[in-house]
């Protein structure tokens, strides 16, 4: 008898966190928190939108999602997007060799 993976769900306005696959270096293992706003259960994926409100280009597999433990405190920042990380280090770079 084989055991079978059971498939997570998510609700619509559940927290999650996204593997993040590309990373480069020391960078996190996980981007987010990202809030689930819509999802398609036939093929197991969630459109999800930053905490400042933009939408994530792409629809994203539950193989990829972790689920946050949301207490109920407001979430106003994202932890971390690299696009964002990446530029503040070139930008903190730039300003210390001027």
């Amino acid at each position: 008898m084989m055991a079978t993976n059971k498939t997570q769900t998510f609700n619509i306005g559940d927290y999650v966190l996204m593997r993040h696959e590309s990373k480069q270096g020391l960078e996190f293992n996980w981007m987010g928190p990202y809030k689930v706003i819509n999802r398609n259960l036939d093929y197991n994926i969630y459109q999800l939108q930053e905490v400042n409100g933009k939408l994530y280009a792409s629809w994203v597999h539950t193989d990829r999602l972790h689920a946050v433990k949301y207490d109920g405190a407001s979430i106003n920042k994202t932890w971390y997007i690299p696009r964002i990380a990446r530029n503040d280090s070139e930008n903190k770079l730039n300003s210390s060799l001027a």
